[in-house]
This record gives C-alpha cells, sequence and structure tokens, in this order.
C-alpha cells in the first residue's frame, strides 16, 4: 500500500511510505490492541500503556477493534487505520499520535456501513478522519495539529449521513475542522465544541464547511465556541453550500 500526505506545518514536505497491511479475520472477532501485538508483531508492539503502529492496520466488515482502557498508540509515518466493520474508543483517555512530529502518519478511512463511536481521544499529528459511514459519532475528544492525508479538506471529512461530533476541541489543525463536499449528503450535530486557529494553511475555507443538507433532515450547529487567527485572512467561521 502506498500513501501519502504533506505537512505544511514542516515548510511542505510530502511523505509517502509503501507500507504492508494487517487485515483481522474478518471471523467476527473483538480485539483490543494486545490482540493484535499477539497475531503480528511485526504490526504492533507495546511497552507498559505504549503501544506502536509499524504497518497500516485494516479492520474487517465483520470485526471490531475495542479500546476501553487508557493507552497512547503511537503510529509510524504515513501509515493509515482503516475500518470496514467497528471502531469503539470509550477509555477514560485515549491518545493517536505520530511517532515522529515530524513525519505524520495518514490517518483514519472509516468505510462506508462502518460504526464509529469514539470518545474521551486525543487525536494529533496525523491525516485526518475521512468518513464515508452514515453512523459515525465522536465526543469529549481532541484533535489537533492534524495535517493533509487521509482527509485533505478538513480534520474530519464527512461524505453522508447524520454524523454527531459532541464536547470536542479542535486547534491548530492545517485545514479546516469539520467538512463535506458541496454534494454530499449531510445532516449532522455540531454541538458544544471548541473550535479555534485551524485552517492554518490559510486556504479560502472556514472552520466548518458543510455542502447540503438531505430533503426531511436537518443539520444542527449549536452553542459552538469559533475562534480565527487575525493572521489567517483567508479562513472564515461558518459556510453551508446548500444550493445543489
Amino acid at each position: 500500500t502506498r500513501v501519502q500526505l504533506t505537512d505544511l506545518f514542516n515548510g511542505g514536505q510530502t511523505y509517502e511510505q509503501i507500507a504492508q497491511d494487517f487485515t483481522t479475520p474478518n471471523t467476527g472477532v473483538t480485539w483490543g490492541l494486545d490482540d493484535i501485538v499477539a497475531a503480528s508483531p511485526s504490526t504492533m508492539t507495546v511497552s507498559g500503556t505504549d503501544y506502536t503502529l509499524l504497518e497500516n492496520l485494516i479492520v474487517s466488515v465483520n470485526d471490531t477493534l475495542l479500546i476501553d482502557s487508557d493507552l497512547t498508540l503511537l503510529i509510524d509515518a504515513g501509515l493509515r487505520i482503516t475500518i470496514f466493520g467497528s471502531f469503539t474508543v470509550n477509555a477514560d483517555a485515549s491518545t493517536f499520535t505520530a511517532l515522529d512530529e515530524d513525519a505524520p502518519y495518514n490517518g483514519f478511512r472509516f468505510e462506508e456501513f462502518s460504526v464509529i463511536n469514539i470518545q474521551n481521544a486525543t487525536i494529533t499529528y496525523g491525516g485526518g478522519l475521512r468518513v464515508l459511514t452514515e453512523s459515525f459519532v465522536i465526543m469529549n475528544s481532541t484533535l489537533s495539529y492534524n495535517v493533509s492525508g487521509s482527509s485533505s479538506s478538513a480534520v474530519i471529512q464527512f461524505s453522508r449521513g447524520e454524523p454527531e461530533v459532541l464536547g470536542c476541541t479542535f486547534t491548530f489543525n492545517l485545514n479546516p475542522a469539520l467538512g463535506s463536499a458541496a454534494n454530499a449528503p449531510v445532516a449532522g450535530t455540531i454541538d458544544g465544541n471548541y473550535i479555534e486557529g485551524n485552517n492554518r494553511a490559510n486556504s479560502n475555507r472556514p472552520q466548518i464547511n458543510l455542502g447540503i443538507t438531505p430533503p426531511g433532515k436537518t443539520l444542527h450547529i449549536t452553542n459552538n465556541t469559533i475562534i480565527g487567527d487575525r493572521n489567517l485572512e483567508m479562513a472564515g467561521g461558518i459556510a453551508l453550500a446548500n444550493f445543489v
């Protein structure tokens, strides 16, 4: 698998890596990180509560990746976590970050029909979250210092459905905090978030940048604090492109 991302925090460097993939067995298993270490030591190693991902990780459609204890997952440069099945994070405090902050990982890709529930997580120095599924919830989480990778237009890029983003913090990311394509039918609930200083690339995009709302659905953007950076004169606050 060849993955590529651009880190404009470090002079526009492009990172490319040809990596091996590890895929869960697709037999209905619910695995934690220790199960991956046991199944494939070349994919993941562990020291105490620090885990290191050394190959791309793919969770099959019938399987679940469950993180229910406090830990740190360090992810090597250019790697991606792809979920076809389920991904649940419900520990008190879990961190997903780059093994080397100067060499970001590619991020997360949540395929259509996957089931995603992320709570109390910190996600930094990666390539964002590409959300292709209709079933996505992220709560009480912090996303900072992410660059372009799996998601190239926002830290969390939606494609469809009714995602929920509740009580999260988005700060100082290269791209806008939340986004969807102009023709992507998204009717999410974005409530109680703190959003500051995103779109460090200073592109002509706001920190929340959403397209159409599907017929019969309602988009909710409520109770958020949105703070800009006066040096980023092209970055706005909220835009809705409900014209398609």
